[in-house]
């Protein structure tokens, strides 16, 4: 067993590069409080202002059934991610949430998380301590339980359902003409509505029909809104011609810029791809 209490401060060190990378700084869970999914890493030399993110899949001693580990240990740097690569912008963790039932009964806070490898086996409040199961729902503050032992369900919102367009029926139009001879029908755009002349009577012709016609163009009102593409002038503009003083690895440890490099557009260009602008901008003098 493992407290997630345990774990903040730790380093994360990689084997293959005997290197520090950071501290663990936060836990962060899945939607549902019933794994750990990620660790939040500080940078301790306070160089790269990035947030890292490392997944419990690839720190090799996760969950060991001994004693917690002095350090979490990462194989190599490409398991290091950014929290755009990690997806992690809700960050899930109850500790420190205000614990309350179904009923508004207060149980304190969230103190602790007891974790059998990165499954949650028990969150630890300062009145009660509950299983994930028990959980009804939580947000950014609170954690409401069900301590009643019997299931409760919540109310979820109707959707609003949008009916699904239909075709108009097919309307036919009777007119009577009037005595002294036939009026032509006139041309008409094509329209769903369509003219059907029934026989009329002695002295009687098909008088001409008048059927919907094209909006006039007069009551039309076009705008158009400018494509933003490659060629729109970047906010790092103000970069070209200085002198970036550290090497930028991609997510996956590979170098793409390198120290003393002149920043231009291409480079500019490059870190773009990568998601290092702000790294970029951090190491650019």
């Amino acid at each position: 067993m493992l407290n997630v209490g345990d774990l903040i401060s730790k380093k994360l060190i990689v084997l293959n590069s005997a290197e520090s990378i950071g501290t663990v700084k936060d836990v962060i869970f899945d939607d549902r409080l019933t794994r750990v999914k990620l660790l939040e890493i500080y940078d301790d030399s306070g160089t790269d202002s990035e947030i890292k993110f490392v997944g419990t899949n690839k720190i090799k001693n996760f969950g060991a059934d001994s004693e917690t580990p002095d350090a979490c240990v990462i194989a190599d740097k490409s398991a290091v991610l950014s929290e755009w690569a990690a997806n992690a912008k809700r960050r899930n963790n109850p500790i420190n949430k205000e614990c309350y039932n179904q009923d508004g009964a207060c149980f304190g806070r969230v103190l602790d998380v007891v974790l059998s490898g990165a499954t949650v086996e028990k969150i630890i409040a300062e009145k009660t301590e509950f299983t994930p199961d028990k959980i009804l729902s939580h947000s950014d503050r609170l954690v409401i339980i069900n301590d009643t032992g019997k299931p409760i369900k919540l109310y979820k919102p109707k959707r609003t359902v949008v009916p699904a367009p239909q075709s108009s029926a097919e309307r036919k139009v009777t007119v009577h003409g009037t005595a002294g001879g036939e009026t032509p029908l006139p041309a008409q755009p094509q329209s769903t509505a369509t003219a059907t002349a029934q026989p009329a009577a002695t002295n009687q012709s098909d008088a001409a029909v008048k059927l919907p016609a094209r909006v006039p163009p007069e009551n039309t009102l076009v705008t158009r809104t400018p494509v933003q593409d490659d060629s729109a002038p970047s906010p790092y503009k103000f970069l070209i011609g200085k002198t970036l003083t550290k090497d930028i690895a991609a997510d996956n440890g590979v170098i793409i810029l390198r120290k003393h490099a002149i920043i231009n557009d291409e480079v500019i260009a490059s870190a773009r791809d990568h998601g290092k602008l702000v790294q970029l901008a951090l190491h650019a003098e």
